[in-house]
């Protein structure tokens, strides 16, 4: 998912959209990661790549140990003023970061001890500084344990501060019923309302990991949800139910399923998304474009086997 959203910072592409809200842009510009989590030549490129990232764009801080070009050490910590300051002075150099992404905090704590909040404050208040003098984004991620019974702040893998401390936090739960991922909003302190969406890792041509989106904003109890007792069913895969209902006694305009569309609250491309995921069939006819239900034996489509076609989402 962070490798999506640098993909996106670097060339300038637009953000998701959802729910038809307009469709915004990222200011362009460079991406710092700072991670021991992936391996900078190997797994972290490729996935880069594969999310369409301008690899130019992306930076890691670290050294080199040797003359080889695949030798490369990341940093170790940042708690220390000579780490902050060599941050800062990369910063500076590159010019025009709009992200730094830590993954995760705990790694990068060096003496600290980020079950205590003093220390986490210790950790994160000059990263606020470096992002607000530089405009720039920090994302940190962290992990959760796995205590379903506590509330999702609690389960953080260090002090709650790491929340407290934070303008938003955002939080990745699964749907077993919809096999779907959920993003989260767990704190907002930068919107109004709390919000969810849907998104599934699918895989590229050289199978990486590449995310798909949904496009509707979701319902979700995010304490629900992470605590397993949720059965969602995200608003694509809902449309896509009503569509096969729609389509069950035959062929239908795409007229017609965008009346459908309209009645069900759904933006036209979310039904456009499901009629992908369904498999359904577009021909056109001298009076438009007309949408039918794959032939399969017996007219029964698994909704999960079904394979996804790639078109044209401006195809009715």
């Amino acid at each position: 998912m962070m490798y999506d959203l640098a993909a996106r910072i670097t060339t300038g592409e637009a953000m998701p959209t959802f729910g038809g809200e307009p469709e915004q842009k990222p200011i362009k510009g460079s991406v710092i990661v700072v991670s021991k989590e992936d391996d900078p030549q190997g797994m972290m490129r490729l996935r880069l790549r594969a999310a369409g990232a301008d690899l130019k764009k992306v930076h890691i801080i670290g050294r080199d140990r040797s003359d080889k070009s695949d030798d490369f050490e990341v940093i170790d910590r940042l708690d220390t003023p000579a780490a902050l300051a060599h941050l800062e002075q990369v910063i500076g150099e590159i010019g025009d970061v709009r992200m730094l992404f830590i993954d995760p905090a705990s790694d990068f704590a060096g003496d600290l001890n980020i079950y205590r909040e003093e220390h986490v404050r210790k950790l994160l208040s000059p990263l606020a500084d470096l992002a607000r003098t530089y405009d720039l984004s920090v994302i940190i991620s962290l992990h959760l344990n796995k205590d379903i019974k506590r509330k999702p702040r609690q389960r953080m893998l260090g002090s709650v501060a790491l929340a407290n401390v934070a303008r938003s936090v955002l939080m990745v739960g699964h749907s077993s019923v919809a096999g779907r991922r959920l993003l989260m909003m767990e704190k907002c302190n930068l919107v109004r309302d709390r919000r969810a969406v849907a998104f599934a890792i699918e895989e590229d041509e050289e199978q990486q990991p590449i995310v798909e989106w949904e496009m509707e904003w979701e319902d979700v109890d995010v304490d629900a949800v992470l605590s397993e007792k949720a059965a969602h069913v995200t608003k694509q895969q809902q449309a896509g139910f009503k569509l096969r209902a729609f389509l069950a006694d035959g062929p239908r305009s795409a007229r017609d399923a965008r009346e459908l569309t309209r009645k069900l609250g759904y933006h036209f491309n979310t039904m456009k998304a499901a009629k992908k995921e369904c498999g359904i069939i577009s021909e056109k006819r001298e009076d438009g474009w007309w949408w039918s239900l794959p032939i399969q034996e017996d007219n029964v489509i698994d909704f999960e086997s079904t394979p996804k076609r790639r078109e044209r989402l401006d195809a009715e």
